[in-house]
Formats: structure tokens, sequence, C-alpha cells
């Protein structure tokens, strides 16, 4: 009986001591994996590195490719791998970045302050310079529909409003040249601007209505990595584009206009990315993606049904998940990349150069859906009417370079 207890106590000695073990092992696992995965942990900042350092890689080739445009004098010809061919302006000089010299991928130039462009190949027979053909109803202009008659793409239909103009564009140019360039990136805030409040670190926040200059004084950039130039009235934005490249002899510069919208998202298309559904490469409200770089989060209570504007960009990376209003600054994720071309089916709206005068004032377009988009305008051919006078916190601009002729 004596030794039965004995071995009855040592049994249970024994199990406690079992449990004990294995909750030591679950909270030593628990650490582990948030060592591992955690915001700061092992396989996050491995990650973060690689990042860092292919970002750095590149950096060094684009300040290579941007002296060699410094001595670029004159346009020259490009034939790539597949003997296709384009026009580099004088001032320019094609990408030294793996990946992004290959026409039919996106041709990347870069000028002699690193601002990049991709090569729009207008052949005029699989890809020709036209606006797409949108249906025109008078009925409410909050009602977005496919439009199954011109290839589903997406439009808001604006009542009585069919007196559309877009005067942009240089169609001789494309003729002449075969293609035009787009601006890789959304428009970036220069880095000399005082029109943006600074907080702690890499902290912005623009606004183009309290300015201490007035914003037509700056130059916007195309440049991975910079805050995003939104706020600024249409008016304003199609003076400053224009100013990008005033000095140039080889190309002219402008706000993006419909028929360039138009053809680039054809173009897209015609190379298998979804325009009329682009989740897998837009910034929505409604989707998840990784990213890293300077980002914003916007409050999600709203004000008048919009969310509540954040106050500056912070420097990280994570996830960005579903429901939740993230900007991003230019360029920081790959996944919203489509033939080298950032952010064309949403980050932030972006407007173009067409207009209706309607009784209370100026329609602009805005193509392409933004980060506070859901379902409904997440598509890279969305076109939708809105009044700016002063901008809007949702809404950018994008840059096209025409070769004078």
């Amino acid at each position: 009986m004596l030794k039965l207890e004995k071995n009855e106590e040592e049994k249970g000695i024994t199990l406690i001591a079992l449990v004990i073990t294995i909750i030591v092992l679950l909270i030593l696992a628990g650490v582990s994996i948030a060592m591992l995965t955690g915001q700061n942990g092992i396989l996050t900042q491995t990650q973060r590195a690689k990042v860092e350092t292919e970002n750095a890689e590149e950096d060094e080739l684009r300040k290579l490719t941007a002296l060699e445009a410094a001595t670029n004098l004159e346009n020259t010809i490009y034939t790539d791998e597949n003997n296709q061919t384009a026009t580099i302006p004088a001032g320019f000089a094609v990408s030294k970045v793996e990946g992004e010299n290959i026409i039919k991928d996106g041709l990347v130039i870069i000028d002699k302050n690193g601002n990049e462009f991709v090569w729009i190949p207008v052949d005029g027979i699989n890809l020709k310079y036209e606006k797409h053909t949108y249906q025109n109803s008078e009925i409410d202009d909050t009602d977005t529909v496919t439009d199954t008659e011109n290839g589903n793409w997406i439009t808001q239909r604006y009542r009585k409003y069919t007196n559309w103009k877009d005067d942009g564009g240089n169609s001789e140019s494309v003729i002449e040249y075969g293609g035009f360039y787009v601006a890789r990136y959304e428009a970036g805030v220069p880095e000399d601007a005082d029109f943006y409040a600074s907080n702690e670190g890499d902290a912005y926040y623009t606004r183009d209505t309290t300015p201490s200059k007035n914003v037509t004084t700056y130059i916007p950039v195309s440049k991975r990595g910079e805050p995003v130039w939104n706020y600024i009235s249409y008016e304003n934005a199609k003076k400053v584009s224009n100013k990008m490249y005033e000095d140039s002899t080889s190309v002219t510069s402008s706000l993006i206009d419909g028929r360039a919208w138009d053809t680039i998202t054809q173009w897209l298309d015609n190379s298998g990315y979804n325009v009329t559904n682009s989740r897998e490469w837009g910034n929505y409200y409604s989707v998840s993606f990784n990213f890293y770089g300077l980002y914003a989060i916007h409050g999600q209570e709203t004000e008048g049904g919009r969310p509540i504007i954040a106050q500056n960009y912070n420097k990280g990376n994570g996830i960005k998940a579903e429901e939740v209003y993230l900007e991003t600054a230019t360029g920081v994720t790959e996944r919203n990349k489509a033939n080298n071309i950032y952010d064309f089916a949403g980050n932030f709206f972006e407007m173009s150069t067409e207009t209706a005068e309607v009784e209370n004032g100026v329609y602009v377009a805005q193509r392409g859906g933004g980060f506070n988009s859901s379902d409904l305008h997440a598509g890279a051919c969305l076109r939708l009417g809105n009044i700016t006078p002063m901008g809007d916190f949702a809404l950018s601009y994008r840059i096209v370079l025409y070769i004078n002729t």
C-alpha cells in the first residue's frame, strides 16, 4: 500500500510537471512567433532590409541614368531586344534598371533630375490614340454603370450633360513619333515645397488652400516614394503640369487628357490587366495588400459621408487591411504596378483635362478610382465627374509628355 501511494504521488508530480512544461513551451512558441512575424519581428525586419537593399541598388542605377540623360543633347531612336523602337527625347535616357528597357512591358526613361516616364506605343492598329466611347443618359449623375455596349468600361452617367470637351492632347506628335510618354507615378510634392505641414520624421500633409507661396511656383515630380500632391485645383494642376518642361526644346508636358488616359487604359487591357475591375492592382478601400514606404491612414468615421482626413504621412511597412482608408506615397508597392506604371488603377483619383460646363459650375473628370473607393469604383477605366474648385483630399493628377514635332 505504501509503495502504491508513492507511485501515485510520483505520477501526480509528473503530470503537473508535464502541464507546466507544455504551458512554458506554448509561451515560448508565442514569443518566438511574435519575434519572427511581428511589426518589428525578425522576418519583417529581414523583408524590410531586403526591400531597402533592392531600392538602394535601383536608386544607384537611376542616378547613373540621370547622369547619362544630362549628356543626351538630341533625340535618339532606341531599339529593344524585340526590335521595337521608341524615340528618346533629348534630356532623357533609358533606365538601367532590369525590366525597364522593354517597350511592350513599359519602357522607362529618366531625366537629369530623376523624373521617370513610361512610353505608350501607339501603332494605330492594335492601339489607337483615341477616347473611349461612353454612354450618356439623362438620368441621375450618381448612377455609376457598366457600359456593356462599349467593352464593359465603367462610367458615371452625367444626366443631360453631354457637352464634355477635352482641351488636351497632341495627335500630331503621337502620329509622327508613334506614341507618347506618361508619368510613371502620380504627381509628387517637390522637396522644396512649403505648402505641406511637417510633424515628426517623414510626415507630410499637402494642402493647396493654405500655402505660404503660390503653388504654381513649384514643379511636380514623378519619382518613387514621394508624397502625392493632392488638394490642388484643376487650373493649378494644368499650370504646374505645363511648367514641368517649359524650358525643354524636345518635349511638352501637360495634365493628362482623356484620349491619353483611355489609350493607356486600352494598352493595359491589351496586356492582360483587368481595367474594369482592378482590385488586383489598385489601392481601394475594399482590398488588402502589403506596402512599404510613406503612408497615411484616414479616420474611419466620416464627415459628410467621407473619411476623416489624415494629418500626416508616416514611414513603415505592413499590411493594408480591407475597409481601411490608406493612402500611400508614389510607387510604394509593386502590387500596384502595371507595365511599369504605378497606381494607375487607384491610389488617388486623378483628374484629366475633360470638363463639362453645368449650371452650377464645371465638372472635371476624375479617373481611375481612389483609396476611398468601394468595389463600385474599382476600375482603371472609371470616369467620374465632380466639381473641384479647390481640389480634394483623395484627388491628384498625372502628367504626360509629347515629343515636339
